[in-house]
């Protein structure tokens, strides 16, 4: 055959490539190179033509370019001619791979030990195996794409089991940990398995679980989304769809609309259902005592950019009905009202705009402004079982970012409201927070200066919150103006940090302060100061040190009690051969009140060794492994004021593992 540009063939099939006119012998001879490889020797050619008919070598899968060649008498390759050539896999796909995985890891702790001595416990020594078996695969063909991936955990301890929260005992020691399966082209996408849904974020914002979802762009302009998932998230073979229980289970569907299909995200318009129900279930890594709920919703959003990407905006709304379904296991016998359903509304509002983007300030000084303000609004009793949110909530926000080269500054400022139906026995909170970041790398404007490294970076933190009670609510569950919370909570943060090839160094300093305000309780505040030192050295890629010292104080002024705590970490790392690596840390700690009423003093240490194995290097995705040792040591001293002997406890363990990646 002759083949055009890009054209799929098998790979048993012949390739013949014919010349315009017939090679003059004194020009010399053909020759064909296919990837990499020259198959000259493999090829009939005449004069005006050579061809390729592959027999127990086959042409090589994939994507090749292949050149044609004269060959002079002397020697001299001159290319005539190239074109690409796609070879399908021998079962007829364009691509056909599958990456399995296996991970086996053994962890253990065979010794322990402690002082006083106490009778030992089920787990003082032991020896747990894990292991994490996956498979990926990808076909492709006739513009179809087909992945998959499944993940198996096996686990020797019941307890680490993934399912172990929910059924305890009865848990499965080998387990599905998640799977997925997708189908697509340019037009259609579809999965079953694990997947995330949501993109409103007062409806439904990136619920993750196992079901069945679906994208079908229409054109360039429509596009459609539909899910539909467990209602919570699951492991395990018991369901295998995600979708068994009609009473757990939540549905959606979103359509979205490029109003300017030249320029997708100038305009985009979106609108989104939820129907979803979930019973009394935690997810598998959860435990939680939860409720049966039903919520019924609908979301519009709206996304918009200017040409020039400067102005940002986002906004929607959202529409919810919502119900606490009867459920007797939560009653336990007593007499109980049911919850009336209840639709409530939810809307926010991003803006922001870049008045200043890559401004020029000198040679190599590029400014930045851009300024946002954010509206968030949920009413009371708004609820979606597709998202945890914050209910009876009015929020206001704004906030500036700058720069100027590598300096970067950042104000933010919010108001929030609750008690939004001015219930008047519930306590009515207002809050207001105001926080300030900058950092100024000194170094980023020393240019070449070869002395760069003693410019240091400066840094400063400033958080503010006022949050304060509005009023004594009547016929609630406060008695006096004492319990209305009235509080400021300030926090300065100040950082001096120096950066060298070899070295490093830096300073810090963090003061808060809690200020109670409440009538009665204006001197229960609370005053923290800390101070911390830091040094490391990095003298070549094999060794490293750090030295952390810090010295904090918490003062406690309504009981005029300070608390007072010095603490050295000492850690080195040092790495005597490419995959071997020794590492410490010692962490000296020293605790006292004033007045002295207690003091305690710590000890922390502990070392690892870890050693890397390449059982073939030449083949980096062949057997792998990966062992250590680890010993920890912990003394407390503690000393009483009200005991005149003080205690002295010690505690080592010694813990080892090795992993093996099988591929």
């Amino acid at each position: 055959m002759q083949p055009e540009t890009g054209q799929w063939v098998r790979p048993s099939d012949a390739i013949r490539i014919e010349l315009g006119r017939p090679l003059d012998p004194s020009e010399g001879r053909l020759a064909i190179v296919l990837g990499t490889t020259d198959w000259t020797g493999v090829a009939r050619s005449t004069s005006s033509s050579i061809e390729i008919t592959p027999g127990p070598i086959r042409l090589p899968r994939g994507r090749h370019d292949v050149v044609l060649y004269v060959v002079s008498p002397r020697n001299v390759w001159r290319e005539v001619a190239k074109f690409a050539l796609s070879v399908l896999t021998e079962s007829g796909f364009e691509q056909a791979d599958a990456k399995p995985s296996v991970e086996i890891g053994v962890a253990g702790q065979p010794a322990r030990g402690q002082q006083p001595e106490v009778p030992p416990g089920p787990r003082d020594t032991f020896h747990d195996t894990t292991v994490r078996a996956g498979l990926q695969t990808t076909h492709v063909r006739n513009g179809w794409t087909t992945t998959s991936q499944v993940n198996v955990v096996g686990v020797s301890y019941r307890n680490e089991a993934l399912r172990f929260a929910q059924e305890g005992e009865a848990a499965p020691l080998v387990d599905l940990a998640d799977y997925r399966v997708g189908l697509e082209n340019s037009h259609v996408t579809l999965g079953l398995g694990h997947a995330a849904w949501g993109s409103h974020r007062q409806l439904a914002s990136g619920f993750a679980s196992r079901g069945a979802t679906s994208l079908v762009k229409l054109g360039r302009v429509v596009d459609l989304s539909l899910a539909a998932l467990n209602g919570s998230s699951i492991v395990g073979i018991d369901n295998p769809f995600g979708l068994a229980d009609s009473s757990h289970r939540v549905v959606g569907a979103t359509v979205g609309v490029e109003a300017v299909p030249a320029r997708p995200g100038a305009l985009r318009l979106s609108a989104s259902i939820l129907d979803g129900s979930v019973l009394a279930l935690a997810g598998f890594n959860q435990a939680a005592v939860q409720d049966a709920e039903r919520s019924r919703g609908v979301g519009l959003q709206i996304v918009a950019t200017d040409p020039a990407g400067r102005l940002q905006l986002d906004s929607g709304f959202a529409r919810s009905r919502f119900t606490n379904p009867t459920d007797p296991t939560l009653d336990l016998g007593f007499e109980t009202v049911d919850v009336r359903e209840t639709t409530r509304n939810a809307r926010y509002f991003d803006a922001s705009y870049a008045f200043v983007r890559g401004g020029s300030l000198g040679k190599a000084t590029q400014a930045n402004l851009t300024a946002a303000f954010h509206h968030s609004r949920v009413e009371p009793l708004y609820r979606s079982v597709a998202l945890p949110i914050t209910s009876d909530l009015d929020q206001n926000g704004a906030d500036v970012s700058a720069s100027i080269g590598p300096a970067t500054s950042q104000v933010s400022y919010q108001r929030s409201r609750d008690n939004l139906d001015d219930i008047q026995s519930i306590l009515t909170t207002r809050t207001r927070a105001f926080s300030w970041t900058s950092s100024v790398p000194l170094s980023g404007f020393a240019g070449a200066n070869p002395r760069a490294a003693a410019f240091p970076t400066l840094s400063y933190v400033l958080n503010r919150t006022d949050q304060a009670g509005d009023g004594l609510p009547e016929n609630g569950l406060f008695d006096s103006l004492s319990q209305v919370p009235d509080q400021v909570s300030l926090t300065h943060a100040i950082g001096v940090a120096w950066q060298a090839a070899t070295w490093r160094a830096g300073y810090s300093l963090n003061r808060s302060l809690q200020d109670n305000r409440q009538v009665g309780r204006e001197l229960a505040d609370l005053v923290n100061l800390v101070h911390g030192v830091q040094v490391g050295v990095t003298p070549s890629d094999r060794f490293d040190a750090n030295l952390d010292v810090a010295f904090e104080g918490a003062d406690n002024r309504e009981f005029l009690l300070t608390d007072l705590t010095r603490r050295i970490s000492v850690s080195a790392t040092a790495r005597p051969a490419t995959r071997t690596s020794l590492g410490g840390t010692v962490t000296f700690a020293f605790m006292r009140n004033d007045p002295s009423s207690s003091e305690r003093r710590t000890t922390d240490f502990n070392v690892q060794l870890s050693q890397s194995v390449a059982f073939w290097p030449r083949r980096p995705d062949a057997l792998q492994g990966q062992a250590f040792v680890r010993f920890a040591r912990q003394t407390i001293w503690t000393l009483a004021l009200l005991d005149a002997t003080p205690s002295d406890e010690q505690f080592w363990t010694l813990n080892t593992g090795v992993t093996f990646k099988v591929f």
